[in-house]
C-alpha cells in the first residue's frame, strides 16, 4: 500500500499548522512508514532511508515539495533547513485514503510534539528499531526492522508465563 508523497506530506502538515521544517517533516514520514509495516508489512513511501547524522533520510521528502509548488512552499532557513509550509491550509485531503489519514493520526498521537518538546521528538525517533540498528550513513531496512522486532515481542509474549523462562530472567537480572 503506498500513497502519492504529496498526499501524506500534505495530511502531516494539516496537523501542525500547516507547516514543518523538512528535517522534521521527514522524521515524521519515517515514522508513518513504520506504523504502515507495523500494521500492513509494507510502508506507504517508496522511500529508500539512509541513516544520515541527522537521522531518516530522504531527500525524496524536499525534493516532493519542491517538484509540487502549486501546493508547497520551500523557504530555506537562515540555520540551514527549509521549511515546507503547505500553500492552502484549507485544502481537502479528500486524496488521501482513510488509512493512510489514521496510520497519520497514529503517529501525532503516539510521537512526541516537535513544535513543543523536539528533543522528545528526536529522541523517539532515534530509539526506534531500524535506527538502533543501523550504522551511520547506512541503509534503514524499515521493514526488516519492525518485522523483527514484532517476532521479538511474540516470543516474549510466548513464554512470559512459562515459569523456567522467568526464573532464567529473574536469575539474569540480579547476576
Amino acid at each position: 500500500m503506498t500513497v502519492k508523497l504529496e498526499n501524506l506530506l500534505q495530511a502531516i502538515l494539516s496537523h501542525y499548522e500547516g507547516s514543518l521544517d523538512v528535517s522534521t517533516l521527514t522524521k515524521m514520514v519515517y515514522l508513518v512508514d513504520l506504523e504502515s509495516v507495523r500494521r500492513h508489512g509494507v510502508q506507504i513511501s517508496c522511500i529508500e532511508w539512509v541513516r544520515d547524522n541527522c537521522g531518516p533520510f530522504g531527500s525524496e521528502v524536499q525534493n516532493c515539495a519542491l517538484q509540487n509548488p502549486d501546493i508547497f512552499d520551500v523557504k530555506n532557513e537562515k540555520n540551514g533547513d527549509s521549511l515546507i509550509s503547505l500553500k492552502d491550509r484549507t485544502s481537502p485531503l479528500s486524496k488521501v485514503s482513510p488509512d493512510a489519514l489514521d496510520l497519520v493520526r497514529t503517529v501525532i498521537s503516539n510521537a512526541p510534539n516537535p513544535k513543543e518538546n523536539y528533543r522528545s521528538f528526536v529522541d523517539y525517533v532515534y530509539k526506534t528499531a531500524p535506527m538502533l540498528l543501523s550504522t551511520q550513513n547506512g541503509p534503514l531496512d524499515v521493514v526488516a526492522s519492525i518485522l523483527s522486532e514484532q517476532e521479538v515481542d511474540e516470543f516474549i509474549h510466548s513464554v512470559a508465563d512459562d515459569e523456567e523462562w522467568q526464573a532464567a530472567m529473574d536469575y539474569l537480572a540480579v547476576n
